[in-house]
């Protein structure tokens, strides 16, 4: 080991060492011109290195450097279980809300049969914010949840058809921060969706009684100069009465003699 601390680059060291992150880690795309509301609810979220007793992220500055042109409500509770969310969420949905973003999952302690009470309970909640045509996103509310707790979260989303992002467990970085950068991507891509080309619409104006052309106006493709059109009608049929037999043909000049003689 001591071996090892020499040939260590002493940078590194300190980052293992005291958990300091260098400057420049950690940064985050931002995506100004996503805009509308984003409410977080369920717990704080909560980091935890080795060592270390668990910290409370400042995810309200993340998601404002993030998504600086959406408006962030902050409806998180330290350490709130499922059950006293679920009971929260009516107020939260009645927010018109673009991006519901749900923390749970390290203040549930699974035991027999509570992971599918779990998931129950995570669907009734999603389900109160897409009823309101919300995006929602649920995230595992600390980078030390279970394995078990996240294939929970991770089944309930499935179920509800909702997006499931997960912080990792980097020993530098910024986890959440790259979870809040994969909201704004998504919601980014939702918002410049091209809307579908304009049919092409041909407009064909009757012809006059004596006219014996036809004429219209045909646009072939949007912002486009209107193009006058003339078409010549084709030259009427001859009149033919099939009762009417052909007349024979005229011979010219004399009828010519045999060349032998009787």
């Amino acid at each position: 080991m001591k071996d090892l601390a020499i040939r260590m680059p002493g940078w590194l060291l300190l980052l293992l060492v005291f958990g300091l992150e260098p400057a420049g880690w950690g940064r985050v795309e931002t995506f100004p011109l996503t805009t509308g509301t984003i409410v977080l609810v369920g717990e704080k979220p909560r980091t935890q290195r080795a060592g270390q007793p668990p910290i409370t992220v400042d995810v309200e500055t993340i998601v404002s450097q993030t998504l600086p042109a959406m408006r962030l409500v902050n409806m998180t509770v330290d350490k709130e279980p499922l059950d006293a969310t679920l009971q929260r969420a009516a107020k939260a949905a009645n927010l018109s809300a673009r991006a519901v973003v749900i923390f749970t999952g390290s203040s549930e302690n699974l035991g027999a049969g509570d992971d599918e009470k779990l998931r129950a309970k995570l669907v009734e909640l999603i389900r109160l914010f897409t009823r309101k045509d919300a995006e929602v996103f649920v995230v595992p509310s600390a980078t030390f949840v279970g394995a078990d707790v996240c294939a929970v979260l991770r089944m309930a989303a499935d179920d509800a058809a909702v997006h499931y992002l997960e912080p990792g467990v980097e020993i530098v970085g910024d986890p959440f921060g790259v979870v809040i950068e994969g909201i704004g991507r998504i919601l980014t891509a939702r918002a410049t969706v091209q809307t579908p080309a304009r049919p092409v619409v041909v407009a064909v104006e009757p012809p006059a009684p004596t006219d014996t052309s036809t004429s219209g106006t045909v646009i072939t493709k949007p912002g486009a100069t209107p193009a006058t059109i003339y078409m010549v009608a084709p030259p009427p049929l001859k009149r033919f009465d099939p009762r009417e037999t052909p007349k024979a043909r005229k011979r010219l000049g004399r009828v010519k003699q045999p060349a032998f003689e009787n």
